[in-house]
């Protein structure tokens, strides 16, 4: 039987503008319209780049896509914002016998003419990432200048409002692991609080970033997001978790 094997995909950056949701409700009435028995799989690459080669939820939908299955992505620059990238795949899914369908992109991407058109998009895309993060680099001095953090918060931060703006700061937590570690060494305090040593590293780095530039500020956005998406996951979580009878 075939599956409809649904890609979502938003960078770090749309974690502050948009939902998931917009596109798992697309895909959701596309693949109803188009065969509304057939099994869907949901695959979701969340604060993930277009031009990363490297996506946990794009992998695993290629392992489990079978011959006679179609992969529905609600536009070509979820799949991939660079053009080798979305070559390869296209590609490699075509050799396995699955079907690649974009919504923005109503082309059979098996036909020379679709992989044209969608290779065209794809490197118009890539273009577009680029100059994202030329515009991105060229701001970074201002916005340092002001202490302003992009995107979320290191782990073992919080934030909280001071003067009436959100400021990034260690929690008590972090002070106590740097604290322990300081005395004891990284591996003890690693054990002791169930962390990798490496996390421990990074906090410290960060922590000695943060004493040199503080204070440090971010955007309400994200904080609204990123309870937001947490809620979801813990959500879709407990529906895994739960038996299909309902049982505990």
């Amino acid at each position: 039987m075939t599956t409809f094997r649904c890609y979502i995909r938003l960078s770090k950056d749309e974690l502050l503008k948009t939902s998931p949701e917009n596109q798992r409700r697309a895909l959701g009435l596309y693949c109803t319209s188009q065969n509304a028995t057939a099994p869907v799989v949901f695959y979701e690459d969340l604060g993930e780049s277009g031009g990363d080669w490297n996506r946990k939820e794009f992998a695993r939908m290629e392992r489990e896509a079978v011959p006679g299955d179609i992969v529905v992505v609600t536009s070509d620059d979820r799949f991939a914002r660079d053009v080798d990238f979305h070559r390869t795949k296209l590609r490699e899914f075509g050799e396995k016998g699955v079907q690649v369908r974009f919504l923005n992109l109503p082309l059979d991407t098996t036909t020379a003419t679709g992989k044209f058109a969608s290779t065209i998009s794809a490197a118009a895309a890539e273009h577009y990432r680029e100059v994202i993060s030329e515009k991105t680099l060229a701001a970074v001095p201002t916005v340092r200048e002001k202490h302003v953090r992009w995107g979320r918060w290191p782990d073992l931060f919080e934030v909280t409002i001071e003067e009436g703006r959100q400021t990034v700061h260690p929690s008590k937590r972090a002070l106590i692991i740097l604290e322990e570690a300081t005395q004891r060494g990284v591996t003890k305090a690693a054990h002791r609080y169930g962390l990798h040593p490496k996390k421990i590293y990074r906090l410290r780095k960060t922590y000695n970033e943060w004493m040199k530039t503080r204070p440090w500020f971010t955007s309400h956005r994200y904080g609204e997001r990123r309870a937001e998406y947490q809620a979801l996951r813990r959500l879709r979580q407990g529906e895994k978790e739960t038996p299909a009878d309902g049982s505990l």
